[in-house]
């Protein structure tokens, strides 16, 4: 039987959603992309029952089939109407343990995957976000992998390479949430039961080697020229570890909303940047911050000095109470917006646990107090140095390759 686990009954919300994850990601798959055409099928096929059926059984009792893919873990579950969840748990139970995996479902979800991967390569902002500031920062290391996989690995995947992930899966150690309008834990008894099949194994260590050089920049230009450069700037930070909420307070102070700091001088003040903002990525024992911003790309070195200098004066210059007491907001209503739907806080749930991470609101809420009470500048500082900054540029680069190094050693 599985210990890690939450079942919450919440009032608010109309549905009732529940997942099971593992500590099984894009990262750690033998071949990359497996995971993903592996959900594809156990949501659509069982031993038991058909595609046709379960499409059927679904729609007449409103079951919605929800699954995902992270650098580091991933998970399945279902969202259904409150009066049918019995019928929900059971259906569920049959598509993830006892899968049927066949060539022909095989063979269309690959052709999907490989849409969906030459759609990412035609498309600079979410190519920027999602492969390109990764491999900038981490160069070839296993932590860039993709869920969606590779051309490479695609290729090779077979009916028996499915069948091993998937024995892989479930020798991962599981956990499960469960959130929504009259929810009860004993509408989970058997699946929770039936976890004890999985097994113990933990994440991956082998995320990321030392092969990036110094002040490295990836860059991945667009076939034709004229259109935007979409411009990351990365600084590897702290991981879970850290027990911090720092990064965070860090992050709505620059792009929490309109008026913070990114938008009131890219966008308010130079009209440089209609979107720019700040994201955290984080990891067991490290972490990856980017800021990016869309530009053209005569203005590209403009703005990525300009980027450079807000992240330092916001690390080195006192911050005025009132906006601090803003960003402290911005990040405390950020944690909550998960309670919007029952699905998004299974998924918020299941990441916390997988991580084994506060998942109390109230918690979190405070600590972002207490980070904004500490010396949380000098924390990130020891961060903010010229060889711990890698950039990313998808679109049109324009000349900016040949002038980040000189931008880099001014500004800090």
């Amino acid at each position: 039987m599985v210990n890690n686990y939450q079942v919450l009954n919440r009032r608010n919300l109309a549905t009732i959603s529940f997942v099971v994850g593992v500590p099984l990601g894009a990262s750690n798959e033998k071949l990359n992309g497996a995971t993903k055409l592996m959900f594809s099928q156990i949501l659509q096929n069982s031993t038991k029952i058909d595609g046709y059926n379960i499409f059927s059984y679904m729609d007449k009792y409103g079951i919605r089939p929800f699954a995902s893919i992270k650098k580091t873990y991933s998970f399945i579950g279902m969202n259904t109407p409150p009066k049918n969840i019995e019928k929900a748990t059971k259906l569920f139970e049959l598509l993830l343990l006892e899968p049927s995996f066949n060539n022909v479902n095989i063979k269309k979800f690959t052709k999907k995957q490989q849409a969906e991967l030459q759609q990412l390569s035609q498309a600079p902002h979410e190519r920027l976000q999602n492969i390109t500031r990764w491999k900038a920062a981490f160069g070839d290391s296993n932590i860039t992998k993709t869920p969606n996989g590779s051309v490479d690995d695609l290729q090779q995947i077979t009916v028996e390479e499915i069948e091993k992930n998937y024995e892989e899966f479930k020798d991962h150690k599981p956990v499960f949430s469960a959130i929504g309008i009259n929810n009860n834990e004993s509408y989970y008894t058997e699946i929770i039961d039936r976890l004890s099949e999985f097994g113990s194994k933990e994440f991956s260590t082998e995320l990321r080697n030392d092969q990036v050089n110094r002040y490295n920049t990836e860059i991945e230009q667009n076939r034709e020229t004229g259109g935007n450069s979409y411009l990351g700037v990365n600084c590897e930070t702290f991981g879970h570890d850290a027990n911090s909420e720092a990064d965070w307070l860090y992050s709505n102070l620059l792009s929490g909303g309109n008026a913070t700091r990114l938008l009131s001088v890219l966008r308010n003040k130079y009209n440089l940047s209609y979107s720019s903002y700040s994201i955290i990525s984080r990891q067991r024992d490290f972490g990856l911050f980017t800021t990016i911003a869309d530009v053209t790309p005569e203005h590209n070195t403009k703005v990525l000095e300009l980027i450079l200098n807000i992240l330092q004066s916001t690390l080195t210059e006192k911050i005025e109470d009132d906006e601090l007491e803003r960003a402290i907001k911005l990040a405390q209503k950020s944690i909550v917006s998960v309670t919007d739907s029952s699905i998004q806080y299974t998924e918020y749930l299941i990441s916390r646990l997988i991580n084994n991470l506060e998942t109390d609101f109230s918690v979190r809420k405070k600590q972002v107090e207490e980070a904004a009470a500490s010396d949380w500048q000098e924390m990130l500082l020891k961060y903010f140095t010229k060889d711990n900054f890698t950039l990313a540029v998808t679109g049109d680069p324009g000349n900016i390759e040949n002038h980040w190094q000189e931008i880099l050693e001014r500004v800090l």
